[in-house]
């Protein structure tokens, strides 16, 4: 027999030795060891709080569970299904499956970059003082449950006593999938919030083990023809928008872009992550990012975080539109799908070839200072871009 210590134990030598002579290999894509991460062996540390003997069980197979080889993405608004496997199959109502989102918050105490973080300490135990002082240490003490949670199934039966409160009545687990080995969760009406990592941690008797799936949603964009100079055409969806050889005879409005051919999305964001797709149908120039509410458009403006524009495109070249003069990428090919992500509260916009899944550039942070950021299009003669999906 062997002694085997709660994973959050281990991962610190400074809080506890660890006796355990042998750790299981990280194996399939999308699973992690249970040490791998302090955050993540802390997540998991309420699966035992003292040392637990454990019995050798002849030759049964160790569970053993497995998470997709990359990230799901799906659209804001649609339904998706993340996928989770396990081994050896066995009958559902023997199977503890719990989906949580990776944080484990309120805690008992914690210290991280050097000081205390009582932000979220539990009330019972504000007060308490820890004895680190190391500036590269983390430790952080939590009572022995990871909840709330965004789906639990224990016992036979789902149990939502605390579940997360945005996933009420918009999860499902696949349970008639259990006795194969598949725990998969359908999330329904996607939200940009949910954009993240989730553990999958399944448990059977006293073995367990977990794999993390990460969720992308894209925002979907949809094209404000209020907005669009009066050579732009918009489709019936307004999800691909064409530059035109002569100008349509449009009504005058306020926010429409002249003389530059720009178009913005319907949608505004003022807080969170987003992030779009959009493919060039074409070989013209073009220019995608995000546009800072407030900037005038019936002026001549340059391409510039100060004129309230942070872009990528091709003109001719591919380049990112930086303060002062652009900065032009010779090396990296002009992507016909690139990807623009925001991070609001980080002020940090980024873009990436989807054909080539490298990065092209990350500008800056700046503060948006609460203004609306939009989507933004530029387009060339002949242009025509979609928005995907």
């Amino acid at each position: 027999m062997e002694w085997k210590l709660p994973s959050a134990i281990c991962q610190n030598q400074l809080l506890f030795p660890c006796p355990v002579s042998k750790v299981e290999p990280s194996g399939a894509p999308g699973r992690r060891m249970l040490c791998g991460s302090p955050i993540h062996c802390s997540l998991l540390a309420f699966v035992v709080s003292t040392l637990v003997l454990q019995v050798p069980q002849g030759h049964s197979a160790p569970l053993t569970v497995t998470g997709p080889p990359g990230p799901i993405t799906v659209a804001k608004g649609e339904d998706v299904v993340l996928p989770c496997s396990f081994s050896p199959g066995q009958n559902a109502q023997d199977t503890e499956v719990t989906w949580f989102r990776e944080q484990f918050s309120p805690f008992v105490h914690r210290y991280k970059w050097g000081q205390d973080q009582f932000g979220e300490q539990m009330v019972q135990y504000q007060g308490f003082s820890p004895g680190q002082n190391a500036q590269d240490t983390e430790v952080t003490w939590f009572r022995e449950q990871f909840s709330p949670f965004v789906h639990r199934y224990k016992l036979g039966q789902d149990q939502f006593g605390e579940q997360m409160v945005q996933y009420q009545g918009r999860t499902e687990l696949g349970k008639d999938g259990l006795a194969k080995g598949s725990a998969d969760l359908r999330i329904f009406h996607v939200q940009l919030s949910d954009t993240g990592n989730y553990t999958c941690f399944v448990r059977r008797g006293s073995d367990y083990d977990e794999a993390v799936v990460e969720l992308k949603v894209t925002a979907n964009v949809v094209l404000d023809p209020d907005t669009a100079h009066c050579d732009l055409v918009l489709s019936d969806n307004r999800k691909r928008v064409t530059r035109a050889y002569t100008p349509q005879h449009i009504h005058y409005n306020d926010k429409r872009f002249n003389p530059w051919r720009c178009v913005l999305g319907c949608e505004g964001f003022t807080s969170g992550r987003h992030y779009w797709e959009v493919e060039v149908e074409n070989a013209g120039r073009w220019a995608v990012g995000i546009f800072r509410d407030g900037v005038e458009r019936k002026r001549e403006i340059e391409f510039k975080p100060e004129e309230g524009i942070w872009a990528v495109g091709k003109r001719p070249e591919l380049k990112a539109f930086t303060s002062t003069s652009p900065t032009e990428f010779p090396e990296i090919k002009a992507p016909r799908r690139i990807r623009v992500s925001l991070d609001y509260e980080m002020g940090q916009v980024s873009f990436f070839s989807v054909d080539e899944g490298i990065p092209i550039f990350t500008f800056p942070r700046v503060s948006f200072g609460g203004k609306d950021i939009y989507p933004w299009f530029w387009l060339g003669p002949g242009t025509c871009l979609k928005m995907c999906p």
